[in-house]
């Protein structure tokens, strides 16, 4: 079997052993499935009022229920501090058959939408993509949630380029994807680093979020022997503590 080559696809700041994010940059190109949860992501409905097109953005489907909310909601990030603020693109999606809002929001739990304390004025969405941006407040909140609330029967909406941070101009680092490239070994055992970076230590989660493993690198080489068979997100760090994300799959 051959070792296939991944590349990171964007970039995260992790701050302690819980997978908190102290920053976002997400395009969902790193999506390779329909349903949530993903990548961290999770939302308090199933498909098909919440799901994802993969490797483009995540959308809300009213179906025939055009009362209730749907939220689509960020992997659990540090409790702001109130100096960062939100950038997202929103819009009606192609073929939607009604318009709708988008409210962006914080929760305190991930599985509670009575926990909702809004960021942001109420927005119309429109055909075309808008860009909007909006300061986050110091809160205990744990997840960002985008409550889209639809208007009509059969309204799809979606929300695309997710930035959270203190600069949201910038979306690179001098430690970006040409950096971490990697190869699954052909036993499926490891994982092999092909750069001249140092990589020091590495975290693996599942599909929700959670770690699966996490240790050294020793010699460009990261142990993942003790993973089942899926697809998997890793968190790399280098010796100057700069972290990348990426993704493999272990078969």
């Amino acid at each position: 079997m051959k070792s296939k080559l991944f590349l990171a696809v964007s970039l995260f700041a992790i701050t302690n052993i819980n997978a908190q994010l102290s920053e976002i940059n997400e395009d969902f190109s790193g999506f390779s499935q329909q349903n949530f949860p993903q990548n961290g992501w999770t939302s308090n409905r199933t498909y098909p009022y919440a799901y994802l097109i993969p490797g483009q953005y995540a959308q809300s489907y009213s179906l025939f229920d055009a009362a209730n909310p749907t939220y689509i909601i960020t992997p659990e990030i540090v409790s702001p501090d109130g100096t960062k603020k939100i950038k997202f693109d929103a819009q009606v999606s192609a073929g939607s058959g009604g318009s709708g809002t988008i409210q962006v929001g914080l929760l305190t739990s991930a599985t509670d939408m009575s926990t909702f304390q809004s960021i942001s004025t109420i927005e119309t969405l429109q055909a075309t993509a808008t860009s909007y941006t909006f300061d986050v407040p110091a809160s205990s909140g744990k997840y960002i949630a985008f409550k889209f609330q639809p208007s009509t029967v059969h309204a799809a909406l979606q929300v695309d380029n997710v930035v959270y941070g203190t600069n949201l101009a910038v979306n690179d680092s001098a430690f970006g994807s040409n950096n971490a490239k990697f190869a699954v070994s052909q036993d499926n055992n490891s994982l092999i680093f092909a750069t001249q970076t140092v990589f020091t230590n590495a975290k693996v989660y599942n599909s929700a979020g959670q770690i699966a493993t996490e240790g050294k690198v020793i010699n460009n080489s990261f142990d993942i022997a003790r993973l089942k068979t899926g697809v998997y997100f890793i968190v790399i760090e280098n010796k100057d503590g700069q972290s990348v994300k990426s993704k493999f799959i272990k078969k």
